[in-house]
C-alpha cells in the first residue's frame, strides 16, 4: 500500500509549499518589493512530511521560494480558481497533468508556486463554471519565472 502511495509526495509537497509561500496574501507589495512582493522572512529549512505521514524530510523553504513559478492574475485578486499544470517534453506536452490545485490569488494579483521542478509547462487557470467559467491558459512557459495572464486571454 505505502508502494502505491509514494507517488504523491511531490505533488502533496509542491500544494504544502504553494500554500506557505501564499501565506503572506496581504495588499499590494511594498515600495521596493519585487513581483513576488514585500519580503517575507522565511526559515532557512522546514521538514517537509510525506503524503503517507510516515517520514519527514529537511526542505531549504527559503532557497526553494526565491526560485518560484509565479503565475500573475490581474483582476482576480482574492478569487479562488483551479489551475492545471502540465510538463512540456520534445513532443508536447505529457497527457496526465503534472499538478492540480485550487489556490486563491494574492491581494496584488499573484499566484506563487514554490518547489515546481525547472522545465518547461502549459498553465490553465479556470474561475466559475460551466459555460460562464473564465479560462486562461498559457503554452510552454519556463519555471522557475513567470506568467502573466491579461484579464482577456481565454482559451479557445
Amino acid at each position: 500500500m505505502a508502494e502505491r502511495l509514494r507517488w504523491w509526495v511531490i505533488p502533496g509537497a509542491l500544494i504544502v509549499l504553494a500554500h506557505v509561500v501564499s501565506l503572506d496574501s496581504g495588499g499590494p507589495p511594498a515600495p521596493g518589493g519585487d513581483a513576488r512582493g514585500p519580503a517575507v522572512a522565511l526559515p532557512p529549512v522546514v521538514a517537509v512530511r510525506e503524503a503517507s505521514g510516515s517520514r519527514s524530510r529537511p526542505l531549504a523553504l527559503a532557497a526553494t521560494a526565491t526560485r518560484a513559478f509565479v503565475v500573475h492574475l490581474p483582476g482576480h485578486e482574492g478569487q479562488r480558481g483551479e489551475m492545471t499544470i502540465w510538463r512540456r517534453l520534445d513532443a508536447g506536452r505529457e497527457a496526465t497533468p503534472w499538478l492540480t490545485l485550487r489556490p486563491k490569488v494574492r491581494g496584488d494579483g499573484s499566484i506563487p508556486i514554490a518547489g515546481l521542478p525547472a522545465g518547461r509547462y502549459d498553465v490553465e487557470m479556470v474561475f466559475g463554471d460551466g459555460a460562464a467559467a473564465e479560462r486562461l491558459a498559457a503554452t510552454a512557459v519556463d519555471a522557475p519565472g513567470s506568467v502573466e495572464f491579461a484579464a482577456a486571454t481565454p482559451l479557445r
